[in-house]
């Protein structure tokens, strides 16, 4: 099968060198929002983490529609099974320009400024997963987005 025109910015394949689970605790899967920009740490990169612990949780304001962005982001969805980390344990629907995948790995993916992409959602959920999106340019303190009709 040809390699999809975007295939090139979904990356699934992890090195994890051995990595393990914390011994001595247990993990709390409620959902815990986690960010970072400019305005916290002068010449930080906007960024974010959100864990989605269940079909229901609707994805953010910003992944219910089409749209680009003037700067390159970078999108993850990190699977929480220490025996299995590269499976996401969950199936989302998340388009790149008119080309819509099927996302059942842990990923990341690379979105250059100017690329349509999203919706994003949520079909299925068996385990909680971790989503972050990074914008590497410096002193971005908030995403603006061109909505695509």
């Amino acid at each position: 099968m040809a390699e999809r025109k975007y295939q090139k910015y979904i990356v699934e394949d992890f090195n994890l060198g051995g990595a393990r689970p914390p011994t001595g605790r247990t993990l709390d899967w409620r959902k815990t929002i986690v960010s970072l920009n400019g305005n916290r740490v002068e010449g930080a990169s906007l960024s974010w983490f959100v864990w989605y612990t269940n079909i229901d949780d609707p994805p953010g304001p910003n992944s219910n529609s089409a749209h680009t962005h003037e700067v390159d982001e970078i999108l993850g969805f990190i699977g929480t099974n220490w025996e299995e980390p590269g499976n996401l344990n969950a199936e989302l629907e998340f388009w790149i320009d008119d080309e819509k995948y099927i996302l059942t790995k842990s990923c990341l993916v690379f979105i250059p400024k100017g690329l349509k992409h999203c919706p994003l959602k949520i079909l299925k959920c068996d385990r909680p997963f971790l989503h972050f999106d990074i914008i590497s340019e410096p002193g971005v303190t908030r995403l603006t987005r061109t909505e695509i009709a």
